[in-house]
């Protein structure tokens, strides 16, 4: 059997830092090889094998009756299959009421169970069910029987043998005990501190001076990868894995301070080393039993790259290729084809999880020498993962957390969440492509939350610096002033409920949030604390990744709104665009409409050719088409007025929509069309009727107008139909008038605040519109 952490794991509150000696923990970017769809049906299959091979009692096991003794079935674990298994389909997402899960549950209550590998997977089954009574007495049981068994002196001490009492040293069995006593500490209080001391001293006593541990313990010197005594791939992630968890009872406290640096543990880093150094192998000849070691560390020390290579899109690839046609996996040298299907399952579950944040690591470029070095990103090693540890929670999703280096991660990287968190108490001193990045993450839909360690107004200052260079115009302001931005009211947690208001900025386009800033409450601190004292704290970055998920649309990794065209597609028509500029925020979301390039290159073979025309100076008789969009009241010069009147009168379409859909550019759009357009701007009035060609032409079934949530709550009634607005000049529709937002859509992710059509639709919506008026139709 293969020891694993529970399905909430992912959110180990320990501490961990990655230094310049073990920068190899983060490698060159990869993308996924197993696509989303495969995993999700690889994880289907194997789900629905494990349920076909349960027995009408509800278990797994090869004996429906307890052996006796410490020998008999599987080597004394009796039990264990059962646990594993339940534990996987839990992960899995399977419901502690659906038929199947109930069996087994029931059948782990009244079993038997005496082995250290089964006691420690049973108590994470109890932890992925509700937090009953009846649950919590069994969880009391198992850290009982769990603390009594490790061994307190002789050759072992400090580790779990297969039985309680028994004398050898196995580290595969001992990271089973751990990780039992840990799952026991998430709900009750009866896991002593020295229980800690005792695991973390006897374990860092076992690793060999290369950072591995072997089967027995400390590794023989010389030894080659293969021979008996030798350090292994899954022994050595079975301790990295055990040192997180002991790091978050023994060192919770490390960094508080805020102001001395990065902290390090020099046993972490060494077997996250020595994990990155043979990590490829086990890709090459991958064992079920080992991978799901790799995904324990993975998720525990949020660092998506071990090597040259992403633990999770490497390890998913290989694992849905070894799948069999009836969604089991092989059996292999450890263990049979039910304990592999549950260790696949655990890996591709657990590892997939959507990711809450990005923590940045970054350098800086000393004043004096002038030379770039590691900057204190990481002061505060456990505040990103004791957060998505407590949204996970109190959102009742599973997450993950990840850290990237802008000098390996690509941009796809970064929108493996929509957030990516900056710490630290110096001066943030960037390059010119990391900030042209950083900017390109923005604009695809992300958005960057900064926390000045300490309060420290240099980091402070230069992250407001950064905003305002990489959106010029824009400045941070409070978002608490009013007390209405979405996320802050408009999430599962009011901000007009916290006792303590924090001081929070943002700058954004009006229309979503580019940047956050935390300037001097330092929420680092009380996140590495877990200060629930200020519970505020959390649940703002609990309202953050709502916002930023539109409630609902987190996303597992490899998932992405994001689109590049398809360099093997060749165009064959081209359509050109004036995008209008105006004295004001002519051009509030730019990263839409390069999404759209690439979306119409890749599904309709058009080639999209935008190009900025300064409306009144710049000629627009080269144009078909004029998009016009903003988030603030406009006023148009005389001459930009007299423009637009003879494009559209010259067969020109100008195309509009409010940016987020809101009110002040809606009004002033339509009194400045009753200047320009006043015979005809009481069209404006009604909008397209359901059956118009904007709706039906070019799809299978016309379309059914998909509103946010946002938009359905302001909207009401109005949200169930298309409010699109023509005005016809001539005989010619010469003007497309959308009182809600697209180009917000256009950039594709979900966020919550903005009153328009969900980001596929308007997408679509703006897609047809230049399609159809390409092609005459419109």
């Amino acid at each position: 059997m293969m020891c694993s952490t529970s399905q909430k794991s992912k959110r180990l509150m320990m501490k961990f830092v990655l230094t310049a000696a073990v920068a190899m923990a983060i490698g060159a970017a990869q993308s996924l090889a197993a696509t989303p769809e495969q995993i999700d049906a690889a994880i289907k299959k194997g789900v629905a094998f494990l349920y076909k091979t349960q027995n009408e009692q509800g278990n797994w096991e090869k004996v429906q009756v307890h052996p006796g003794g410490s020998s008999g079935a599987d080597e004394g674990q009796w039990g264990g299959r059962t646990a594993l298994c339940t534990y996987a389909l839990l992960a899995a997402g399977e419901k502690p009421l659906d038929p199947g899960i109930v069996k087994a549950t029931e059948w782990l209550r009244t079993a038997p169970i005496t082995g250290h590998y089964s006691l420690g997977l049973r108590a994470n089954v109890w932890l992925n069910l509700p937090e009953t009574d009846l649950n919590k007495q069994a969880m009391v049981k198992e850290a009982r029987l769990l603390l009594s068994g490790i061994s307190k002196s002789g050759g072992n001490k400090g580790f779990h043998d297969y039985q309680p009492g028994g004398g050898r040293l196995d580290i595969s069995c001992a990271q089973y005990g751990v990780l039992g006593a840990w799952a026991a500490a998430q709900r009750i209080e009866e896991i002593p501190q020295p229980f800690w001391t005792l695991v973390e001293t006897s374990w860092r006593n076992q690793q060999g001076d290369d950072g591995g541990w072997g089967y027995s313990g400390k590794p023989k010197a010389g030894l080659k990868p293969d021979e008996n005594g030798s350090a292994t791939i899954q022994m050595t992630a079975a301790g990295v894995a055990t040192l997180f968890i002991t790091q978050e009872f023994l060192h919770a406290n490390d960094g508080i301070e805020g102001n001395k640096g990065n902290i390090a543990d020099p046993w972490i880093n060494k077997g996250l080393g020595w994990v990155a150094k043979n990590l490829p192998e086990l890709v090459a000849k991958p064992s079920l039993y080992a991978l799901y070691g790799i995904e324990r560390i993975g998720v525990a020390s949020g660092y998506k790259y071990f090597g040259q290579l992403d633990w999770f899109g490497a390890g998913a690839d290989a694992i849905v290729k070894m799948q069999k046609p009836g969604g089991d996996w092989p059996s292999g040298n450890h263990g049979n084809d039910r304990e592999n299907t549950a260790l696949a399952l655990l890996f591709l579950s657990r590892g997939r999880a959507p990711v809450m944040m990005n923590k940045l690591q970054y350098s800086i470029t000393a004043p004096k020498t002038n030379q770039s070095k590691e900057a204190n990103w990481n002061q505060r090693p456990r505040d990103v993962a004791n957060a998505t540890r407590w949204v996970s929670d109190k959102t009742e999703r599973g997450l993950n957390w990840q850290i990237l280096n802008l000098g390996v991660a690509n941009i796809n990287d970064l929108h493996d969440s929509g957030i990516l968190y900056i710490a630290g108490n110096q001066a943030l001193a960037f390059t010119d492509k990391e900030k042209a990045m950083l900017k390109q993450y923005i604009e695809e839909g992300g958005m960057i939350i900064g926390n000045a360690d300490v309060a420290k107004g240099d980091f402070t200052k230069s992250f407001r610096e950064l905003g305002t260079e990489l959106f010029p115009g824009n400045e941070f302001q409070q978002l608490q002033d009013k007390m209405e931005h979405p996320m802050l009211v408009n999430q599962q947690f009011r901000a007009t409920e916290w006792k303590r208001k924090p001081r929070i900025e943002g700058l954004g386009n009006q229309a979503r949030l580019f940047m956050v800033l935390i300037p001097n409450d330092d929420f680092s601190r009380t996140m590495q604390r877990r200060d629930f004292n200020r519970e505020e704290i959390f649940e703002f970055f609990a309202n953050a990744f709502l916002y930023s998920i539109d409630k609902t649309q987190a996303k597992y990794k490899g998932e992405t709104h994001v689109v590049r065209a398809d360099p093997k597609i060749s165009p064959s028509t081209t359509i050109k665009v004036a995008r209008l500029k105006y004295n004001g925020r002519w051009d509030p979301e730019p990263g839409g409409w390069k999404r759209l390039t690439a979306v119409m290159n890749n599904l309709d073979k058009v080639k999209l050719e935008t190009v900025t025309v300064e409306l009144g100076k710049e000629s627009l008789k080269d144009y078909k088409i004029a998009h016009l969009t903003g988030t603030d009241p406009l006023q148009f010069t005389e001459e930009q007025r007299v423009a637009l009147k003879e494009f559209i009168a010259g067969g020109g379409l100008l195309v509009i929509d409010a940016a987020g859909g809101f009110g002040e550019f809606d009004a002033s759009v339509q009194s400045e069309l009753s200047k320009i357009l006043p015979n005809e701007v009481s069209q404006i009035a009604e909008p397209l009727k359901k059956d118009h060609a904007l709706y039906t032409s070019g799809a299978a079934e016309k379309l059914e107008p998909k509103f946010r949530v946002y938009a359905m709550q302001k909207l009401g009634a109005d949200a169930t139909r298309f409010r699109i607005r023509a005005l016809t000049v001539n005989e010619k529709i010469g003007v497309i008038y959308s009182p809600d937002d697209l180009s917000v859509g256009l950039v594709g992710n979900a966020i919550d605040g903005i009153i328009g059509y969900e980001p596929e639709q308007a997408t679509t919506l703006m897609r047809r519109i230049l399609t159809l008026r390409n092609s005459g139709k419109l």
